[in-house]
């Protein structure tokens, strides 16, 4: 499901260069109707999985598991540092995030190799044997992770930073599918053979695991690991928000001071404010689990117009039609944020689409 939505987000962003995503997909595809909704529940699973995701950083930075605290003021501070930075600058901001990306990648890494010294194929049949919920469990299963997969989406609103839209929006969103499902895996497969699924822990499972061997060392390495991941995937959402809060502001759809650009940091300030004011708020008063729940029914309905998108333009091309005439005029044209600015920000270093990769 993931990849089909990720492939039809790619094939839509071959035409579309304009910062978005799937609001000016389906607004160029089925009309203002639909794009506007779609805009709103983008918006939403973007803004709630941000709060979502910066409630774990409590549990691995102070070292506490269990249920999440009915406030939390570390996940609040963690969106107003990361919004700082987003206001200094996109190159700023792309730094930071590959940096603090390549650090979760050599933890995951680490994780991964140190589990498999460990490893046991004995441990896959335990209890009830292997996949003792049978099809039903596993399909229930991909229903809960597949909230995991959410980040790729975030690559369209930023279309207009990228040198090559047309090539960099499309690689960086199937690059990043296939780069989180071989971790995803990697991760799955060498936690049940570390240890039987029946003793897993749930709301720490990896650092668990190794505490129980003696292995406070690689303990510390899952913390680590995590406590970058919910950094850079919180980042991220928050960078896609208010660059999809600047679009629906410059068409109007919002107040047009959120389309306002920073003449020294050349970023969406006010949006990017709005957006970590909100998310912050969120992530400091509401439970983690009725944000997911929130956030998987807003990407559930994203995800269907995307793909229904996708299917026109390709049975459109089928048929011997070009693709959608609004789907080319966005592609050869941009609204501008202000009179006399660019869309957004200027092109900015190569090095940021695989920035935005990681993060998802």
């Amino acid at each position: 499901a993931a990849l089909s939505s990720g492939l039809s987000f790619a094939q839509l962003g071959k035409h579309v260069h304009t910062s978005g995503g799937a609001f000016e997909y389906s607004t160029a595809v089925f009309g203002e109707l639909v794009g506007w909704l779609v805009g709103w529940s983008t918006m939403l699973e973007i803004t709630l999985s941000s709060s979502a995701v910066s409630r774990g950083m409590r549990g691995y930075l102070l070292g506490t598991t269990g249920s999440s605290p009915s406030l939390d003021p570390v996940a609040l501070l963690l969106i107003a540092l990361l919004s700082v930075i987003l206001c200094v600058g996109i190159r700023e901001s792309a730094r930071f995030n590959m940096a603090v990306c390549s650090i979760n990648m050599s933890c995951i890494l680490f994780v991964v190799l140190c589990s498999l010294r460990s490893a046991s194929v004995s441990n896959l049949t335990q209890g009830d044997g292997f996949a003792p919920y049978g099809m039903s469990g596993v399909f229930s299963a991909a229903g809960i992770v597949f909230f995991s997969f959410i980040g790729f989406d975030y690559i369209p609103n930023a279309a207009e930073e990228a040198i090559n839209p047309t090539r960099d929006v499309p690689r960086s969103i199937v690059t990043s599918l296939l780069i989180a499902s071989a971790l995803y895996m990697g991760m799955a497969f060498s936690m049940v053979l570390m240890q039987p699924y029946l003793d897993i822990d749930l709301s720490a499972p990896y650092k668990a695991a190794f505490i129980a061997q003696g292995k406070q060392l690689a303990a510390l390495v899952v913390s680590a690991g995590a406590v970058c991941g919910i950094t850079t995937s919180t980042m991220t959402g928050l960078l896609s928000n208010a660059r999809l809060l600047a679009v629906l502001s410059r068409q109007r759809y919002l107040p047009f001071i959120l389309s306002r650009i920073h003449e020294s940091t050349a970023t969406p300030v006010i949006a990017t404010v709005f957006t970590g004011a909100v998310a912050g708020l969120l992530a400091l008063l509401v439970d983690i689990s009725v944000l997911t729940e929130l956030v998987s029914a807003a990407t559930l309905a994203i995800f269907t117009v995307v793909n229904i998108a996708a299917l026109v333009c390709v049975l459109q091309n089928v048929h011997g039609d070009p693709p959608s005439s609004a789907l080319l005029s966005l592609s050869s044209s941009s609204v501008p944020l202000t009179s006399g600015t660019p869309p957004i920000t200027g092109p900015i270093p190569t090095s940021w689409p695989v920035g935005m990769i990681c993060a998802s």
